[in-house]
């Protein structure tokens, strides 16, 4: 399997284990998400902001998409900072 289509695998077993449902659904501007809570890995992982303004179950609107390699992060409408984006899930 080529490195590319091995990496994208990666990223979506790792979404379906951080989520823990399975989804191959991009976050998109716009995207009505949901506040899942947050361990401190997933707030180290990719020097990320630390979501404590945020409410477990609370739906939010992305702003905007930030997607790396091996992490995306979230902008989150009127909420300063970018976010890890396992920290969401689609509404």
């Amino acid at each position: 399997m080529p490195k590319r289509l091995q990496r994208q695998r990666c990223q979506v077993l790792t979404s379906v284990v951080a989520r823990g449902v399975y989804t191959n659904r991009k976050f998109k501007p716009g995207d009505n998400v949901v506040f899942m809570g947050y361990t401190q890995e997933q707030v180290r992982w990719g020097n990320n902001d630390y979501p404590s303004m945020f409410v477990v179950g609370k739906s939010y609107i992305v702003e905007s998409v930030d997607e790396h390699s091996q992490h995306t992060k979230l902008t989150i409408l009127g909420i300063p900072g970018r976010f890890n984006s396992v920290h969401f899930n689609f509404v």
